[in-house]
């Protein structure tokens, strides 16, 4: 189990989180992302929902949360609570301790029937989950981007959405799941975060009090990236019945978070489409009023970046075309002083800011771990500094298209009917 403390006073809260980490796999990738929101509905000493909220209540309004994130090819189950720091509350001494004993009721002692989740919990659960899967299309920005990892690594497990299948739903049982939970407890690494005025050693012993998870067999997680389903390069057209198009595309990088390239491709992005100032956004927007957004991310964790833009499908081509003309820009170094001094700034400033907040520092930590390589924000900080265009071109020269994913409405040769096709070209 591994635990990290940031002593700060920079917040009127303290929080903790509780991370049970996975390898991301077809097989237990829904069963993992259903866990978390059965055991959030009520615990051994708080069965209901009501019991819950009251006993939060008495905690001052503090905030329980659970989620899911994916981060690289490995599956995080996330449980989290934040309560007021007790120097705001005078008399009150164990505030913090009462949160730890919160997790450890939810992680630990859920409301359960024999050996079985409570099952009208997960049947709600389950349902729930479906709900969120199948609502994705209907935010086309999002649900385009989650469509062009799968199809980029179709068959790979980078290629699964963070909450599962649908498919798998029917599947799962509150006996089943409850057998797959155990089964968590014992496998998976713990990482333990805290942020707050909390000295550290008060918090080491604390936690071995409230929280014992000690996995009995605990796997390595080696940080593992998976190659697209096709490097050459595929289009994929997706038709629906929408008003406006979102193209989005895929190229493989050069570098990872783990890799001394990293700071490089953060400036490639950035000059690409991270911000207002950038080529995309600056191109494709303004100057060719092609889209209704354009953007680009970088991915670090796998090693990709990936360009949207929202546009009405008859631009398709020109659009297209235009996106890669700058990812071509930025391999010659067409970029200006002014336009990289915009770029480094906006990116300084985005790393001092999560010292703003305890969840991103938490996440930024957390994304270290996971790629085997926890990085000092003041460390990237740095980098970015002295970073030089020379570096950013070469950067960006890395970049290989791998995969076109277009969502468009249906063409008169498909009768109007909703297809998924793959286009040649």
């Amino acid at each position: 189990m591994g635990l990290s403390v940031w002593r700060t006073q920079a917040f009127k809260t303290n929080l903790v989180e509780v991370v049970l980490r996975q390898p991301l796999a077809a097989a237990s990738v829904t069963a993992n992302a259903l866990v978390p929101f059965v055991l959030r509905r009520g615990t051994e000493r708080h069965p209901t929902s009501l019991a819950m909220a009251r006993f939060l209540e008495e905690l001052y309004g503090a905030d329980l949360s659970v989620d899911v994130a994916k981060i690289g090819e490995s599956q995080n189950l996330r449980f989290h609570v934040e309560v007021a720091a007790e120097r705001f509350l005078p008399g009150e001494r164990d505030l913090f301790r009462k949160a730890l004993g919160l997790l450890r009721e939810v992680v630990l002692e859920p409301r359960r029937d024999g050996e079985s989740f409570h099952a009208p919990y997960f049947q709600q659960e389950r349902e729930n989950l479906r709900r969120g899967i199948e609502g994705l299309v209907n935010d086309k920005r999002q649900y385009a981007v989650i469509r062009l990892v799968e199809e980029m690594y179709r068959g790979r497990p980078y290629g699964l959405y963070k909450y599962g299948r649908v498919e798998d739903l029917p599947s799962l049982d509150p006996q089943g799941l409850y057998r797959h939970y155990r089964n968590l407890l014992e496998t998976s690494p713990v990482e333990i975060f805290v942020v707050g005025d909390l000295d550290p050693e008060d918090v080491a012993r604390w936690v071995e009090a409230e929280l014992p998870l000690r996995p009995a067999r605990p796997q390595a997680l080696v940080p593992t990236r998976s190659r697209p389903a096709d490097p050459a390069g595929r289009t994929v057209r997706e038709e629906q019945p929408v008003q406006q198009g979102v193209l989005t595309m895929g190229w493989t990088a050069g570098a990872t978070y783990a890799d001394d390239g990293y700071e490089a491709l953060l400036a490639a992005n950035g000059l690409l489409g991270a911000f207002p100032h950038s080529k995309l956004f600056m191109n494709v927007r303004e100057r060719a009023s092609l889209a209704y957004f354009a953007f680009s991310r970088y991915e670090a964790s796998q090693g990709f970046v990936y360009a949207s833009a929202g546009i009405n499908v008859e631009n398709y081509e020109r659009s297209r075309v235009i996106i890669e003309e700058q990812v071509e820009a930025l391999r010659r170094g067409d970029f200006t002083s002014g336009e990289l001094e915009k770029c480094r700034r906006s990116l300084v400033s985005s790393y001092r800011s999560m010292q703003d907040s305890g969840e991103r520092m938490i996440d930024t930590f957390l994304v270290g771990l996971a790629n085997g390589r926890p990085r000092d924000p003041d460390e990237v900080i740095a980098r970015l500094e002295r970073i030089d265009p020379g570096t950013i071109r070469d950067a960006a020269e890395s970049l290989r298209l791998a995969t076109v994913y277009f969502l468009s409405r249906p063409q008169e040769a498909s009768g109007g009917q909703a297809a998924v096709r793959e286009e040649v070209r």
